[in-house]
């Protein structure tokens, strides 16, 4: 199943929970920087110990996966010149420790930030330094996992024939193929809405202050929803010079 912390201290972003009447622009000031005291700096952000977890690893276990494999081969003629062969199973990834580990980057056990448009002013001792949360700070930057984070999964089948020409020579046709969900890739889910776009590239609009999730500035989540296809034709002609 997916890996967990030994101590609970990681935690996630659960998108379903945030509460937008927990921050509003009202709580960024001139430079950008968002009052903890106005603005939900822990806005839809679980820990094992919080009551909406979905397990100890913040993501769901998913037990109903299982892997079937079957394999045939018969030779149809006499002279037992032909093998046909077809074969089919299903398999499944492990999760990566560099992906699972990224639950212990969020608040509020640890906290990162990207810094948009700020002057020098507030990055003077008594702002952002030394960091205090209880301060106004920058939007925190979160790197996550999707809290469903299906099992990647690939199903894998052949079909083909094998022929023996002459003594110790033979010829191989087959097709190969597979099938592949619930892959992973990183998707910012709080990305500037489009409208805002010309604005932002401009440097007319902080793009902090129009983010979906208020508080927060990129949200990157490793989700489980890629999918690729294979498919292939392959032949071979061998013969061995002994033997």
């Amino acid at each position: 199943g997916p890996a967990r912390s030994a101590k609970d201290n990681i935690s996630n972003f659960y998108p379903g929970l945030y509460d937008r009447s927990r921050c509003s622009v009202s709580a960024f000031d001139d430079d950008g920087l968002v009052d903890p005291e106005l603005c939900d700096t822990l806005n839809g952000i679980v820990t094992p110990g919080s009551p909406q977890a979905t397990g100890p690893a913040l993501v769901e276990r998913h037990y109903q996966d299982w892997e079937p494999r079957f394999g045939i081969a018969w030779m149809p003629l006499s002279n037992r010149r032909l093998v046909i062969r077809t074969g089919a199973g299903i398999f499944h990834g492990r999760d990566a420790g560099s992906l699972t580990s990224a639950l212990g980057l969020p608040p509020p056990y640890n906290r990162t930030v990207e810094l948009t448009s700020l002057s020098f002013a507030a990055l003077s001792a008594g702002k952002l330094s030394p960091f205090n949360p209880e301060t106004p700070q920058a939007p925190t930057f979160l790197q996550v996992l999707d809290p469903v984070y299906k099992t990647p999964t690939s199903y894998q089948y052949s079909f083909g024939a094998q022929y023996e020409l002459a003594p110790r020579s033979t010829i191989d046709l087959s097709y190969v193929g597979s099938r592949q969900i619930h892959q992973g890739r990183n998707r910012d889910i709080n990305q500037v809405p489009a409208q805002y776009r010309k604005e932002v590239f401009e440097g007319e609009v902080n793009p902090d202050l129009v983010r979906p999730y208020l508080g927060y500035s990129n949200i990157y989540v490793n989700e489980r929803v890629g999918s690729t296809r294979y498919n292939s034709l392959q032949g071979m002609f061998s013969h061995r010079m002994g033997r």
